[in-house]
């Protein structure tokens, strides 16, 4: 819904002064549940151009582009469109005004054919029957306009298409709906080089056109290549402004962690003692392109990489749960590459994730219950007492004060920190010798945060153990690793020293930056 009445005057693409702001924000604050996330956040959009958004991880991108397109309503400030003060409800009203998005999580129909999503809500009918030929011939006239007309059948279902295809088809409805201020939210995170390239292209083309293009992104490569002007977003705040063309990426990163930059020359630091984990030139489609890295007894070691750069899908490789193509996997010797998760948990490999709800926890089951399922998994090989069992569960709930201190308590009912708490704890019952640790603080306070990086610590100090570890806070992996594997398309880009590096430095470098400083 468009406030105050009157609504917004619609104007063809191009249509209007470039100089001046199609849209306005000014002094935007959100805040959810009593909690501020943006303060006072001022931005804007020009016809013709492509305005980039960066910030680290939780500095408020996402939501101040979902004030914009409908998903989020500001507690306070003010929005403009076309000079009219507008305060959306949802994103379908948003683009009612010419305003879409294609965020990360496309949202389409997987089970509806193309030209259905395309004119979703506007389908064209004739005495109430929908004309499917005439249909078929829009949406082919619309996909043209993105240059997919010869890679996308209208007719096909959205679930037999891949990620960039199903982008392309996000655009194409965008269009379809006469939207003139199109935003972006990490597109690039899950694409191929030449994906990546054609999705570019596109953009050309809508800017080209007069349209305005909000783009937001990690990847600093990516926003050098494609916009016109960066605003750096830090912990809600608005901290500086530049212009495409005097930016670096090392410059972006120092705006979005507050601190200067300087070279950087990789450096490779040797594993304190026998290797634990071998990976040799391991290949995963496009996803990992030949990696090859070690990870020592005693230590932590960290994977860094910005959203599809491949840094993710190297722990899901290791578990198994990506098919690899090429390359090889030994855990203590014992060549794991073909293995079955289950062997690989057998073999002494732990795992750790921050995705509690979804592959942590079962909820509707006691902290006893959680705690045992690994244990429980063992005992098929190696049988345990009921007595010896519940004495090791009642160990761990001391050890990692989990609290309540009760093993009978539902895991639904504990605070996320102590849920995280049961997902490690789980697996100090079998003494694992190789911890993959998937984001393992998400979500936790800070005093917990600190619990189970000592936890880790602790766990690798025999010298018999390591870990290797994610996480969406590049800080996390400065504080707890030993050492740093910048990860970018697939390929390790430096291996660096956090003792001697900064957020900013590994931020430059997954970016795109060489590792002799920014462009």
């Amino acid at each position: 819904m468009l406030e105050p009445a009157g609504g917004v005057q619609r104007e063809q693409p191009g249509g209007r002064n470039p100089q001046q702001p199609v849209l306005s924000l000014a002094g935007i604050i959100k805040e959810f549940r009593g909690q501020r996330v943006l303060h006072g956040v001022d931005f804007e959009l020009r016809c013709g151009e492509v305005h980039a958004l960066a910030g680290s991880n939780g500095s408020g991108k996402s939501t101040l582009m979902k004030v914009v397109y409908g998903a989020h309503q500001p507690s306070q400030g003010t929005m403009e469109v076309r000079g009219a003060i507008v305060r959306f409800r949802s994103p379908v009203h948003a683009l009612r005004a010419g305003i879409a998005a294609v965020p990360q999580e496309l949202p389409l129909f997987s089970r509806l054919s193309v030209a259905e999503n395309i004119f979703f809500g506007d389908l064209p009918r004739r005495r109430g029957v929908v004309r499917w030929r005439h249909v078929h011939r829009r949406a082919m006239d619309v996909l043209a306009q993105v240059d997919a007309e010869h890679r996308i059948d209208p007719a096909r279902e959205v679930w037999q298409l891949d990620l960039a295809a199903q982008q392309l088809v996000s655009i194409a409805r965008a269009l379809a709906h006469g939207a003139d201020i199109i935003v972006f939210d990490e597109p690039t995170s899950s694409l191929g080089t030449a994906d990546t390239e054609r999705l570019f292209a596109v953009i050309a083309g809508l800017r080209a056109e007069g349209r305005a293009v909000g783009f937001i992104s990690q990847r600093l490569d990516d926003i050098l290549a494609v916009a016109d002007r960066v605003s750096v977003l830090r912990d809600g705040r608005m901290v500086g402004e530049l212009a495409v063309g005097d930016a670096t990426t090392d410059g972006i990163a120092a705006l979005m962690v507050g601190h200067a930059t300087t070279a950087l020359a990789s450096r490779r630091v040797a594993p304190a003692g026998s290797k634990v984990l071998e990976v040799n030139r391991l290949s995963a489609g496009g996803h990992l392109r030949g990696l090859t890295f070690s990870v020592g007894a005693g230590e932590v070691v960290g994977l860094a990489g910005l959203p599809g750069s491949g840094a993710e899908d190297v722990l899901p490789a290791l578990l198994g749960r990506r098919a690899t193509t090429g390359g090889s996997v030994r855990i203590r010797g014992r060549d794991m590459t073909h293995s079955s998760l289950r062997r690989r948990i057998r073999a002494g490999v732990a795992y750790v994730s921050g995705d509690r709800r979804g592959e942590g926890l079962v909820r509707a089951q006691t902290v006893a219950f959680n705690l045992a399922l690994v244990l429980n998994n063992r005992a098929r090989l190696v049988p345990i007492s009921h007595l010896r069992q519940r004495r090791k569960v009642e160990e761990v709930v001391s050890k990692l004060r989990i609290h309540p201190a009760d093993p009978a308590a539902l895991v639904a009912t504990l605070s996320g920190g102590n849920q995280q708490k049961v997902v490690v704890g789980r697996w100090l019952l079998v003494e694992p010798h190789l911890w993959l640790l998937s984001d393992p603080t998400r979500g936790v306070d800070v005093h917990s945060r600190a619990e189970i990086h000592a936890l880790v610590r602790e766990q690798v100090s025999t010298g018999e153990s390591s870990a290797l570890m994610t996480s969406s806070d590049t800080r996390e992996l400065l504080e707890v690793c030993d050492r740093l594997i910048v990860i970018d398309h697939g390929e390790i880009v430096a291996e660096l020293d956090p003792g001697e590096t900064t957020e900013h430095q590994v931020l430059a470098l997954a970016g795109g930056a060489s590792s002799q400083g920014g462009r």
